[in-house]
């Protein structure tokens, strides 16, 4: 079977699987803030405490670092992408958002900061807007957790802690975070649904003129065979 066929093989199958509700379903909440993957905050209501262990945020500010630091001249282009996989069974859904960025002059360190947040966050919500999108929505677990509540949380939460320097730890306390059983009674009240909105402290100049969008690339999905 050529490798086309193979495909259209797989993603039939997966369709299949999904609406005889096989393929997996988003994972269970109370579980979740038991493993503390999920937690209640005052500040922030639910916070994606998964998210918030870095998203590949420390490597990016280190590279864009680098490369405004090595630049012998300007512009230079700076990328950053967040990806994911999952499926069940014989398929295997594998995506990954990327965005690259101009950046036009050399920056101050505020000014660096600025532009990591806009990169970071564009990126961000174009990969949680990618996650329902066709065939990633066939695994429910990704379609459930596109946009979820808590999740641009978990995403400033690692932001500040790669580009601020903060402790997880610090940042959770700022934020007023609820222990296990607080935020369990929590779920049974308000349990996550879907949010498109971000901190309030996760606001930075927009620096439009020194970076400039130039092109995203949302067509790096796979499906293939286990």
């Amino acid at each position: 079977m050529s490798r086309g066929w193979r495909w259209i093989a797989l993603l039939l199958t997966a369709a299949a699987l999904s609406a005889a509700g096989v393929l997996r379903d988003y994972g269970d909440p109370a579980a979740e803030v038991r493993r503390w993957e999920l937690g209640y905050t005052s500040r922030c209501g639910w916070v994606n405490w998964r998210h918030a262990r870095d998203s590949g945020v420390r490597s990016f500010w280190k590279t864009l670092n680098t490369k405004l630091n090595e630049a012998p001249s300007f512009p230079v282009e700076i990328g950053y992408g967040q990806e994911m996989s999952g499926g069940y069974g014989p398929v295997r859904i594998a995506t990954r958002a990327e965005r690259w960025y101009v950046v036009r002059r050399q920056l101050s360190l505020p000014e660096r900061k600025a532009v990591a947040w806009r990169i970071f966050k564009e990126t961000s919500e174009s990969f949680e807007e990618l996650q329902g999108s066709w065939p990633n929505g066939l695994d429910r677990a990704a379609a459930h957790s596109s946009w979820r509540t808590g999740d641009l949380a978990g995403n400033w939460v690692a932001f500040q802690t790669a580009v601020e320097g903060r402790t997880q730890a610090d940042v959770a306390v700022e934020l007023g975070c609820w222990g296990v059983e607080e935020s369990l009674r929590q779920l049974e009240k308000q349990p996550p649904g879907q949010s498109r909105q971000w901190p309030v402290k996760a606001e930075f100049p927009p620096m439009e003129e020194a970076l400039e969008f130039r092109e995203e690339k949302r067509a790096s999905w796979q499906v293939r065979g286990r």
